[in-house]
């Protein structure tokens, strides 16, 4: 109920449909078995404004826990992950292909995080692993976990779709302060990348 209430849902009952709608299996279970974050941009109550004379309801996200948390990690590498060619899938196999699609690339990244690491998600296919990590060649090691399983296939109604994910380093500065909107903006630059191939954006 208290997860439900902070991001924006009526009941715990709404929140454990449309959570297992997504996910296929209930909060509890995912809970279990992932490692995905709990550090998601918490949804603000509605708010109400006078647009162009129309009164428009908007929402506000509070990312600062997460940005604590990213500013915490100075001097370590986050890796940045993007699903291959998505634009495709949805257009050829439909938008429920393109989300299996996200699906499997979160599984692949979730497994591969160690117990200290924290992921999230910064756009439709497009997730952020904060490994912790100084090293270059472990960075290296952990991104390769992942990507070596491109072009493996998931399969939706009778036909095997490959999934295929590209990958970015950044190295979070380790002076001054870390600026969310900069930050993001690389973080968004360095999974434009060839698939299969890590590239460091120091």
């Amino acid at each position: 109920l208290e997860i439900a209430m902070k991001y924006g849902y009526g009941s715990a009952e709404a929140f454990t449909r449309a959570f297992s709608r997504m996910w296929g299996m209930t909060p509890t279970a995912y809970r279990k078995e992932w490692r995905f974050t709990e550090l998601c941009p918490k949804l603000d109550l509605p708010r109400y404004q006078t647009y162009e004379g129309e009164i428009v309801m908007t929402h506000r996200f509070d990312i600062s826990e997460l940005y604590d948390y990213i500013s915490s990690k100075k001097g370590t590498y986050i890796i940045s992950y993007d699903v291959s060619h998505l634009t495709p899938i949805n257009e050829n196999y439909g938008s429920e292909a393109g989300d299996k699609v996200i699906l499997e690339a979160l599984r692949r990244i979730d497994a591969s995080c160690g117990e200290d690491m924290v992921m999230f998600r910064i756009g439709g296919d497009e997730f952020v692993m904060v490994t912790g990590l100084t090293d270059r060649a472990e960075v290296e090691v952990l991104a390769e976990k992942v990507l070596s399983q491109n072009g493996n296939t998931i399969e939706h109604n009778g036909t095997a779709i490959p999934v295929s994910l590209r990958a970015g380093a950044v190295l979070l500065n380790d002076k001054g302060a870390v600026r969310y909107h900069e930050l993001f903006a690389k973080l968004v630059a360095a999974s434009n990348t060839e698939p299969g191939v890590l590239i460091f954006r120091d």
